[in-house]
């Protein structure tokens, strides 16, 4: 999983594959889920990412997951659900 921050933009990309994204959707407002040629999703741009997230939580070179506390590791549903999105997924074809 690979994280980078753009801050001109104020935009977050959470990549979880390194699959090309042949599709994307915005889920709701603010999140926009890349799916690759498989339907699975390839990565997760937060837009407004400094007002939905704790920048500081995201480490450099994005080695780490998102983490709240030292036990806690989200889950791409349980991540959009704690950053204010429901999120709805699709089986792939």
């Amino acid at each position: 999983m690979k994280t980078e921050y753009y801050e001109e933009s104020d935009m977050l990309y959470i990549g979880l594959s390194d699959a090309p994204s042949a599709e994307s959707e915005e889920v709701t407002e603010g999140f926009v889920f890349d799916f690759g040629v498989d339907g699975k999703v390839v990565g997760i741009e937060v837009e407004r990412a400094s007002h939905r997230v704790d920048l500081r939580r995201i480490r450099a070179g994005g080695e780490h997951l998102v983490r709240d506390a030292p036990q806690s590791i989200y889950t791409v549903g349980s991540l959009s659900s704690k950053l204010g999105c429901l999120a709805t997924f699709r089986t792939p074809a």
